[in-house]
Formats: structure tokens, sequence, C-alpha cells
């Protein structure tokens, strides 16, 4: 076991790496980690709760996976400038697979909102969201 690696560096450091993997990674395992960052994986179990306690992520069976982004998601508006360009394309793509008749479900992303302008104008269409602004637009 590696545990003897346990000082190699401050508790905040070794949680700020254990955030960098799953940053990375999406999701990481408690053996993964602790083979990573030269300690026992009950260091890092430790770790885990503690950051789980701090709401930055979320403990699963043998590991951790991230909880959420680790940064604000912003008012709408602020969001639908972001890779807006990406969001255009999907959109239109999308659009692409809805025919007439069809019954779509759009949640409350800018994504599903921009599939909505580019379907706004359709009719014989049945759209369920829970997103204002994709009603407002439809």
């Amino acid at each position: 076991m590696a545990e003897h690696h346990n000082d190699a560096f401050p508790p905040e450091v070794r949680r700020d790496q254990i955030m960098a993997l799953l940053q990375r990674h999406g999701q990481v395992t408690v053996k993964w980690c602790a083979e990573q960052l030269g300690v026992s994986e009950v260091t890092i179990r430790s770790d885990f709760a503690l950051l789980e306690r701090e709401g930055l992520l979320r403990r699963v069976w043998g590991g951790a996976v991230l909880d959420r982004p680790l940064w604000p998601e912003g008012s709408f508006a602020s969001r639908l400038k972001v890779q807006s360009a990406e969001k255009e394309r999907i959109a239109r793509a999308a659009a692409e697979l809805i025919v007439d008749g069809d019954a779509v479900m759009l949640d409350a992303s800018t994504t599903s909102y921009a599939i909505a302008r580019q379907i706004a104008d359709r009719r014989n269409l049945t759209i369920i969201t829970n997103g204002m602004h994709l009603a407002l637009a439809l």
C-alpha cells in the first residue's frame, strides 16, 4: 500500500488534485485515485466524504462522480451566448429529424431553445417543454 506517502502534499492540494481528476474524467474510483495520488484508499474515501459535504462531488459505489459543474449556470441570456454556433448546428440537425405529426419533448436548455426556434414556423407538431423561454418562442 502507498499509505506511507500520505504526507507527500497537504490535504487541500490532494483534494484539488482529486477534483482535477474528476473534472478531466467525470468519474473516478477510490482505488485509481489512491494509486494516482500515492495515498491509501482510506485517505481517498475520507477526502471524497469531505468533498461531498462541500457539494463538489457525489460518492457512488467504489468511487465518485462530479455532482454538477463547478461553475454557476448563469442566466438564460448569458448561457445563450456560450457555444452558440454549436447550438445552432445541433438545432438545425435536430430540426431535420422532426417531421409533421411528431410529438417532441424539449427541456429548458438553451440548445433546446435553439431547436424550438428552428421549428417555430412548423404546424402539426406537439411540443412538450418545461422551458418558459422555449414555450414563448413557439
